[in-house]
């Protein structure tokens, strides 16, 4: 910090200063020494002369200390001011945003004075780089919490100024990673005991989540005898000030899984997805994909993966009594499908292809009753490390589509008051991805008035 004396008005106080004393204490010297010659009474009158010009000379002099505090019986704040921000890197890969604040005060003490304050400040801010096993590889996107938190980390002074340095600590709290943002943030106040006022500076008003993103990159071999897979997740906030400033901070971790030993032969270093879908067979639905990938002895290797993703609804019963006029009244009024958004994970069939299971709710309603059937189907998930794939999740039960195969009766086996007793079970069927799934309505009883 530095206080500069106005070239205009200094800090005296009082025209008989030391300055002045030491001045004519001088001028008596030489003239006692160097002018011995000359008779005492035209020495009393030089020493006069002299003695006048000194005292003017010290009381008009502009060369003044800064004053202090105890000193001050008023000041106020003239003008104040803000450079802009000045961006650089260390050699830590800090960013450094750097600029100077200004202020002019004025004021009094036994004289007046103005001087101008400069403080250089500035706010670091602290990008990520971290690495961890294990951790990132059920996730194809990281779902997370974030928490920003403000404390003071320390204070100190340069002459009437206070300068803080607060920590602003940007927290990313997700399901496999967790990290956080560190931003040391600048502020300086003056207080000369008499005016106290917070200086300018580039305030932080905003920090915006600017999400981040899962990247596969090539499987190497470690020095321990492992080949590792390597996956980064880039994460980046932005920190806005007041004055429009905004800096982008960025995250990046490496997440490492043991893939095999080196041992065990040949690993796939990338791999990339060739083709994939879901087509009908013999079977019913097929999910597959088809993947070329590079191993670690040079070879190129293309593959095909395949999973069943046949639906399944169970059966559903109906506990009521139903009383029709006759047998032909039973009939289908509408029918719905309400898409499950709760998944089941139903394991892993080896060779990195597993699947999951949604269970849908089939809504059947017909003129006297409704029931809900469940409806299974599935979806085929794929994972060498370097390519992630479902196929087959867009599949879906076609409300449209469902129809009233067979409608079985089987006579009650005892007389019934009022008209005579029958069982009753309803067959349909509905398609899923344009195969038909079979489902049933387990025998309910029917009483037939007619």
């Amino acid at each position: 910090m530095h206080f500069t004396p106005s070239k205009r008005v200094g800090y005296s106080f009082g025209c008989w200063s030391s300055k002045t004393i030491g001045a004519e204490f001088a001028c008596t010297l030489f003239l006692n020494i160097i002018v011995k010659n000359i008779p005492v009474a035209l020495r009393i009158k030089l020493l006069c002369i002299i003695s006048l010009f000194v005292s003017f000379y010290s009381c008009s002099k502009k060369d003044n200390p800064s004053p202090k505090s105890e000193n001050i019986i008023s000041s106020q704040i003239v003008s104040s001011s803000k450079e802009m921000m000045k961006n650089t890197v260390n050699k830590d890969g800090v960013i450094v945003l750097s600029y100077a604040t200004k202020m002019k005060v004025r004021g009094q003490t036994k004289g007046e004075f103005e001087t101008e304050v400069k403080i250089n400040l500035a706010d670091s801010l602290f990008p990520v780089s971290k690495e961890v096993f294990g951790k990132g590889w059920d996730m194809e996107e990281e779902k997370y919490d974030t928490q920003l938190t403000k404390r003071v980390r320390s204070t100190r002074k340069e002459g009437f100024v206070t300068i803080t340095d607060s920590l602003y600590t940007y927290s990313v709290n997700g399901v496999d990673l967790k990290f956080a943002y560190q931003i040391v943030h600048q502020t300086a106040v003056y207080n000369d005991g008499f005016t106290k006022q917070e200086m300018e500076s580039h305030k932080i008003v905003a920090i915006e989540d600017n999400g981040g993103k899962y990247e596969v990159k090539d499987s190497f071999a470690g020095d321990i005898g492992y080949a590792y897979a390597r996956k980064v997740y880039r994460h980046s906030i932005t920190i806005k000030y007041d004055s429009g400033k905004t800096q982008k901070l960025e995250a990046e971790v490496d997440c490492l899984k043991i893939l095999q030993k080196l041992s065990d032969g040949p690993f796939i270093v990338n791999s990339k997805e060739v083709s994939s879908g879901v087509r009908k067979t013999v079977r019913g639905l097929t999910g597959w994909i088809t993947t070329q990938s590079k191993l670690s002895n040079g070879e190129t290797k293309i593959e095909t993966f395949e999973s069943d993703l046949n639906g399944y609804i169970s059966g559903v019963r109906y506990t009521g009594l139903v009383t029709v006029a006759k047998k032909e009244d039973i009939k289908l009024k509408k029918v719905s499908v309400a898409r499950e958004p709760m998944a089941e994970w139903t394991g892993s069939g080896g060779g990195g292809v597993g699947g999951i299971g949604y269970k849908d709710t089939l809504i059947i309603t017909l003129e006297q009753f409704e029931v809900k059937v469940i409806c299974e189907r599935g979806s085929m998930t794929f994972s060498n490390i370097h390519v992630i794939k479902r196929i087959g999740e867009d599949l879906a039960y076609d409300a449209n589509s469902f129809k009233i195969t067979e409608i079985n009766w089987r006579e009650y086996p005892r007389p019934v008051e009022g008209g005579k007793g029958w069982y009753c079970e309803i067959v349909f069927t509905i398609e899923l991805g344009g195969v038909p799934v079979e489902g049933y309505i387990e025998e309910f009883q029917v009483l037939v008035t007619g």
